[in-house]
This record gives structure tokens, C-alpha cells and sequence, in this order.
């Protein structure tokens, strides 16, 4: 299922990321089309005014001139003077010049007509600088200019320019700049989705590790009392049957609850009563609580408490008794011995911390991380113990939006602190 899911993700990704690839692309090629088409632009426009500058000083274009033009901006112009016409014309455009030359004229005697209306007593336009926007054949665009002047000697000139300025604005190289870019571009967000949906999936896996395991050992803890019901039932001969019947029923029903109110408290359903919660006052009445267990086990529990007061904090009251409890549970077991169970409450400026310190064995290291999973156990030979109860304790820690950990008590021993938050 996971496996699926991750191909499924890995195939959305790539085809996001060729969509957003091509987007990349697309908007830099019309961001370099539109810097290309006004730089041949301008360069047609300081051309045409060049050119019309050498002919106010009758200097004709020669070829060397156009070429040198031409290189930079493909161009068609076409040079009258008097009867004499003298074409030049680009191997760069592709829509032929006669074609050009009727746009040329036809948007001129336009433009002548709406000047002699516009401005009567000037039907002569002997000085003449027009220009326009003209597409032609093959989806080419041009800045066609047309111009009409007498020279310092009085001859008069009449120039057509047509200018490419849409068409092969990219050279082959830059054509393959351009893919290079778009291919490794693709490339390293192919990789980096690689290991970003490596990273989303891995919590899923391990969830559903957790969940096969948990399954797994709540299984295996029901089993072994629902074994010994149905001996004790089948079986006439054992003596005290109900007996074992009723107690294996209780530990079936706790291990039951147990496992309920970790699922609710994980999926957030479980239903708590927050209210101001004064700590001190809360640990007398857990004293007073726990001294039947205390005297049976023949252990004693040490309140500390600061000097200053302490703020009472927003909590559930019995939630936080049986988180006590199952500390108190839990040290009572593993320490062993004589040796007294302390509990101090440390205020601090965000949060109040809660240290449960015994003075037993301690916890390895090495399985300090796996005490808070469900149905762990240290050791496995410990009689009422199922491996669930940490992990209520975690649970309702979180519920309270603080946090739990485990080190090691100085001479031997594990304190486990809680952090409640104070604001």
C-alpha cells in the first residue's frame, strides 16, 4: 500500500514538476522575446536615424553599411532618389519585398491623406519621418519606417525600412542553452522530490509499522487470559476456576480500557475537564491516596515542594492523578528495595516541572526510547504489568500540550520529568 501510494506521489511530482519546468521555460523565453524584440527595435530605430543623418549629407547607404546592419537586425530597405530605386534587401526575412513595399505604401498614403485633412495648406511633405507596426507573411513582424527628406544640397530621398523584429530571436546556441537549463532544472527537482517524498512517506511507514506491531501485541496480551478462561472453564478438575475466571476477566478489562483510551487520546476524542489546578494540593491528595499501596510495598513517598507559591495551572485533575499513579506504579516496580520515591515540583518561568526520582536499577539507554511505545516491557517477567501504562502517562501528557522524559537519577535510579505548560 505505501509502495503505491509512493509511486502514485512520485508520479503527480514529476509531471508538477514538468508542468512547472515548462512554465519556467515558457516565461523566460517570452521575458527574453520581449527583451530581444525591443533591442532590435531601438537598434532598427538608431539604424534608420544613421542612415538619415548620411543622407541629409548626400552620403548613399553602401553595401558594406547594410551588411553591417543587417547583421544585427534583418532588414529590407528600399532607397529612391529621383528615378533611381536602390533595393537592399535580407536573406534573413522570408516574406518578399514586393509584399513589404505594397504594406509600406499603402500605410503611407494612409498616412499622407490623414495628414493633407489634418493640416490644409501642407500637401507636400517633403520632410517626413513615419513609422508603424506591419505584420507580414510566415508570421513575421516588422517596424517599418518611411521617410522623406531633402539633403543639404537640396536633393530629395525617400527610404522604406522594414525591420524584423519577431522572428529567429534566438541563435542555436542559445536554443540549446535554453534546453540544457529546462533539462537540468527537471533534473534537480526530480532529485530533491526524490528525498522530500522519501521523508513524507517514511512517518507513514513507521506509523503502520507501529500500528502492525501494536495489533500484534494486543493480540498476544488478550491471548494468554482468554487461554486461561477457557482452561479454567473446560476443565472441571482445577480447583478455584471462577476465581482464575474473574481474575483474568479484570485484567482483559483493564487491558481493554487501557487500550481505548490510548486510541482516543491519540485520535483526539477522548473527553477532558480543563480546569485551574493547584499542584501542591494535588500531590497532598495523591499522598493521602497512595498510602495503602506505599504501606503494602513498605515504601515511603517524599514530597518537595519550592518556597515560593505556585500558580495554579489549567488541567484535568483525574487525568493527572492517574498519571501520577501510574509513575508511582512504575517506580514502585522497578526499584526495589527500601530506598524512598520523591516527587518535586520545580516552577519555572513558562511551565511547571514535575520530577518523579527513584533511587532503583535505572533504565539503559539503549531502551530509553522504546519505554513510551505501547505493550514494551523491560522485562517481561514482571507479573500486572502489560507495557501500556508509559504510554498512557505520554499520552496524557500530551493531551496537556507538555512533554515527558526519562534520565537517569544520580547514585542510581530513573527520574522521569513532566512539563506542563504554565500560560
Amino acid at each position: 500500500m505505501v509502495q503505491k501510494l509512493y509511486r502514485k506521489l512520485f508520479l503527480m511530482y514529476y509531471i508538477t514538476v514538468f508542468v512547472l519546468t515548462a512554465a519556467i521555460i515558457l516565461f523566460f523565453m517570452m521575458y527574453q522575446c520581449s527583451v530581444a524584440r525591443s533591442h532590435r527595435l531601438s537598434l532598427s530605430q538608431a539604424y534608420v536615424n544613421q542612415i538619415i543623418l548620411q543622407l541629409q549629407d548626400d552620403v548613399i547607404l553602401s553595401d558594406a553599411a547594410y551588411q553591417q546592419y543587417d547583421s544585427y537586425v534583418p532588414m529590407d530597405l528600399f532607397l529612391i532618389c529621383g528615378d533611381t530605386r536602390t533595393p537592399f534587401l535580407s536573406d534573413g526575412i522570408k516574406t518578399p519585398c514586393s509584399v513589404l513595399e505594397d504594406i509600406l505604401q499603402e500605410q503611407f498614403q494612409k498616412s499622407f491623406e490623414f495628414h493633407v485633412e489634418s493640416e490644409a495648406g501642407s500637401p507636400e511633405m517633403l520632410s517626413h519621418t513615419f513609422s508603424f507596426r506591419a505584420d507580414g507573411l510566415y508570421g513575421e513582424t516588422f517596424h517599418c519606417s518611411h521617410v522623406s527628406l531633402l539633403s543639404a544640397s537640396g536633393r530629395g530621398y525617400e527610404l522604406y525600412a522594414a525591420s524584423l523584429i519577431n522572428q529567429n530571436l534566438f541563435s542555436p546556441q542559445e536554443i540549446c542553452q535554453l534546453g540544457g537549463f529546462g533539462i537540468l532544472l527537471f533534473l534537480s527537482f526530480g532529485i530533491l522530490g526524490k528525498h522530500i517524498i522519501h521523508a513524507s512517506i517514511a512517518p507513514i511507514n513507521e506509523n503502520m509499522q507501529k500500528q502492525k506491531e501494536f495489533v500484534a501485541s494486543a493480540s498476544h496480551e488478550l491471548k494468554t487470559p482468554l487461554s486461561k478462561i477457557m482452561i479454567a472453564n473446560q476443565s472441571a478438575q482445577i480447583k478455584n476456576g471462577q476465581a482464575i475466571i474473574n481474575a483474568e476477566c479484570g485484567r482483559m478489562d483493564q487491558i481493554i480500557k487501557n487500550l481505548l483510551f490510548i486510541a482516543s487520546s491519540e485520535s483526539c476524542t477522548w473527553k477532558t475537564n480543563f480546569e485551574p489546578v493547584d499542584f501542591v494540593n494535588l500531590c497532598v491528595a495523591f499522598y493521602e491516596m497512595s498510602t495503602p499501596v506505599l504501606a503494602k510495598n513498605g515504601r515511603e513517598l517524599h514530597l518537595e515542594f519550592p518556597e515560593e507559591d505556585i500558580a495554579p495551572i489549567s488541567a484535568d485533575r483525574g487525568l493527572i492523578l492517574q498519571l501520577f499513579a501510574i509513575l508511582l506504579d512504575n517506580a514502585i516496580t522497578y526499584s526495589g528495595g527500601n530506598a524512598p520515591i520523591s516527587v518535586r515540583l520545580i516552577p519555572q518561568k513558562k511551565n511547571l516541572s514535575i520530577l518523579f526520582i527513584d533511587h532503583g536499577r535505572g533504565i539503559p539507554d539503549e531502551i530509553k526510547p522504546k519505554i513510551f511505545s505501547s505493550f514494551y516491557k523491560a522485562d517481561a517477567s514482571t507479573p500486572g504489568h502489560y507495557g501500556l501504562g508509559l504510554s498512557i502517562a505520554k499520552n496524557i501528557v500530551a493531551l496537556h500540550h507538555g512533554k515527558m522524559t526519562v534520565s537517569d537519577t544520580p547514585g542510581g535510579g530513573a527520574t522521569f520529568e513532566i512539563q506542563l505548560p504554565s500560560g
